[in-house]
């Protein structure tokens, strides 16, 4: 269900029984199950029970980083780009100033690209992004300056790969997609003990635990960022 939600965190005030309705638990013990969990069934009522805990750590310890208070896909998508393999604490040094200078996808086109790198290079990013932000500005000014909404557009420009394009799927447009990285993969690991997925496999048991509440499956992806970084 694509909607609003309330920001920065989401609906961290769901409960047990809201988190189930919005999932397909038969489904998500089917793909456990496949994917190798023994007794899936308990294991999913397991993690399900342990929802509400989860918000209450977030509520108390989730971070207020400034990117997480907009759902401005040019804001979000920056972002993204700039956390992928990047510690936030370093990103949320750069990102006000980053956007100061480079409001929009047209600000970026009419950059030198050595005014790019300057900011970059402030947190140790190569000029592999410098090349993202380029290709997805021209794309996007190509669309009246707009950043698309779906994940085959998003993922057009030079290193921006499922992870950047699912991210700004959920948290820009409110689309609840499932997202999949290492922090998804740890969490997989500790919560139901699979290890050796492959990124598809990881992915659909990771479709399977989201919710379709967008509101919900956002605070569920910082929860799960956030614990692992912490």
């Amino acid at each position: 269900m694509q909607g609003s939600f309330p920001l920065p965190l989401g609906r961290i005030n769901c409960g047990e029984k809201e988190y189930r309705n919005s999932i397909n638990p038969e489904e998500a013990i089917q793909k456990l199950g496949s994917a190798g969990v023994s007794n899936p069934e308990v294991r999913l009522d397991s993690f399900v029970e342990s929802f509400p805990r989860r918000m209450k750590w977030l509520r108390e310890n989730g971070g207020r980083f400034s990117w997480r208070y907009t759902t401005d896909p040019w804001k979000v998508f920056v972002a993204e780009v700039l956390l992928m393999q990047c510690d936030r604490y370093r990103v949320s040094d750069l990102y006000e100033q980053f956007l100061e200078r480079f409001k929009s996808p047209y600000k970026i086109i009419n950059a030198r690209e050595d005014e790019v790198e300057k900011y970059l290079e402030e947190i140790g990013l190569s000029n592999q992004r410098i090349r993202t932000y380029k290709e997805a500005a021209e794309q996007f000014v190509n669309q009246q300056g707009q950043v698309p909404n779906s994940l085959e557009g998003l993922q057009e420009p030079h290193g921006s790969g499922p992870y950047i394009s699912r991210a700004t799927m959920l948290f820009a447009f409110g689309e609840p997609v499932a997202l999949y990285d290492t922090n998804m993969e740890s969490f997989l690991e500790e919560q139901f003990g699979l290890t050796d997925l492959s990124h598809e496999e990881g992915l659909e048991v990771m479709e399977s635990l989201t919710p379709q509440d967008a509101g919900i499956a956002r605070a569920m992806y910082f929860s799960i960022l956030d614990q692992q970084d912490s």
